[in-house]
């Protein structure tokens, strides 16, 4: 069995024969990205289109009054985000958004990958070219936090203990933050009609 169904294997034993010991706070990321969900699937473009939609009409907004502003450092002081497990290079629009708001933030980017990153990893995304910029930082933020739900989504963070372990908990973890305020700012806005 390649190790990829190996490890859905293990994941699925684990979650069924212990469920109340299950990574709580993938539990919560769960939770946090259906009820996102149910919001920007009113844009009927899919899952990355909606977000992404999402974040070019509230964006701006949702950074300038939200917390979610606190979230983004940890974010971009680790590697970029990979498409996949293992050492995948990010996709080029997660390394553009990641680059972005390490500029905003006054993350030296080159220092983070020759200190932060594996070799591996640095040598295959060094190839990437950058995407399209993001629009606002809220949209970068989100375009990262996208990447992490599709790992996950996908399986490649069910890690729970191994090498990247700690490094999933902390992602699905700062994942959750932003949802958290993206929930609540959602919460504030006035439901209109059939949206």
């Amino acid at each position: 069995m390649p190790n990829s169904g190996r490890m859905s294997v293990e994941s699925i034993r684990y979650w069924l024969n212990d469920r109340d010991h299950y990574p709580p706070v993938y539990n919560r990321f769960f939770v946090h990205w259906m009820l996102f969900n149910s919001y920007y699937s009113k844009y009927e473009d899919g899952d990355k289109e909606g977000v992404m939609k999402f974040a070019e009409e509230h964006g701006d907004t949702l950074w300038e009054k939200g917390q979610i502003q606190a979230v983004p450092k940890e974010l971009t002081e680790i590697e970029c985000v990979g498409k996949g497990k293992g050492e995948n290079p990010p996709h080029p629009e997660v390394k553009s958004a990641t680059v972005f708001l390490r500029t905003l933030l006054g993350i030296e980017h080159d220092r983070i990958c020759l200190q932060v990153c594996r070799e591996a990893k640095r040598r295959k995304c060094s190839n990437l070219r950058f995407a399209k910029r993001a629009d606002n930082p809220a949209s970068a933020l989100l375009r990262i936090v996208y990447q992490i739900r599709c790992n996950l989504f996908h399986g490649d963070k069910l890690e729970y203990d191994g090498p990247e372990a700690q490094r999933n908990m902390s992602l699905v973890n700062c994942s959750s933050g932003v949802l958290d305020e993206v929930l609540k700012y959602i919460s504030t806005l006035e439901p209109r009609g059939t949206e």
